[in-house]
């Protein structure tokens, strides 16, 4: 049995809600697809999506909404509990159309800096344009790339080092 595991109370209640909202979309995606009657509608489980995931940019919060509602409608429970616990595994979900681009990685408020692995709001901006500073950060983590990006803290340091602060 795979179970909510988190690191305290506060974690739990989120993961918990997270998967609640998974799950009520599964079920009331597929009851309204066999045309039988739900809980909620999908505009009433989107909008709880929405507050739920509020920190997803628009278009992927919206596309992964669409992903929910529209396509696997029998995750298993250890599924559903690890997109609720994986942010980056649900905007997998939205994927991209045929022929596009690669999205651009989403840079969530509150993810861990690939660098300093703090939680940050304040992602540093120019990165994939200031050859100079990435090869400096790269000189400390080989496997990182300017699209992975850093906080605004870990840059003020590598401008440091770089004479440029």
């Amino acid at each position: 049995e795979t179970k909510i595991a988190a690191a305290n109370p506060a974690e739990e209640t989120f993961l918990r809600d997270r998967y609640r909202i998974l799950w009520d979309i599964q079920i009331d995606s597929r009851l309204a697809g066999e045309g039988r009657g739900t809980v909620a509608d999908r505009e009433a489980r989107c909008l709880e999506f929405e507050m739920l995931y509020r920190k997803f940019p628009p278009a992927e919060r919206s596309a992964v909404f669409e992903a929910l509602w529209s396509g696997e409608r029998r995750r298993t429970h250890g599924g559903l509990l690890d997109l609720a616990r994986k942010p980056e595994a649900l905007l997998a979900l939205a994927g991209s159309p045929e022929g596009a681009a690669p999205p651009a990685r989403v840079r969530l408020p509150g993810a861990l800096c690939p660098l300093c692995r703090f939680p940050t709001h304040q992602w540093a901006e120019g990165l994939e344009t200031d050859p100079e500073i990435a090869s400096i950060i790269r000189t400390d983590f080989p496997e990182w790339a300017p699209e992975d990006g850093c906080c605004g803290h870990c840059l003020e340091g590598y401008l440091v080092r770089a004479g440029r602060w």
